[in-house]
């Protein structure tokens, strides 16, 4: 998948967590780590891709953090491979 649609997913199930976080919905905790899940795999995209940190993550520092992650996570084995 192309990392700009996972950070689109990132981003959607980061709004749909935040809506279940005011409402006190008890699937919000799930939302939350399917939008961190999305934005790790974003990076590990966008490293495979050569590309920077999609628009959709930058304004949300959870978001951008989870894909700073992913994108040294698959630098990082890349180099030992």
């Amino acid at each position: 998948m192309c990392s700009r649609s996972l950070a689109l997913n990132a981003r959607a199930s980061w709004a749909l967590y935040t809506c279940a976080l005011l409402a006190g919905d008890a699937r919000a905790e799930e939302l939350k780590l399917d939008a961190q899940i999305f934005a790790q795999e974003s990076g590990i995209d966008s490293f495979i891709e050569k590309s920077g940190l999609p628009l959709f993550l930058r304004d949300v520092p959870a978001l951008a953090a989870e894909w700073d992650h992913g994108w040294k996570l698959w630098s990082d084995i890349r180099e030992y491979a």
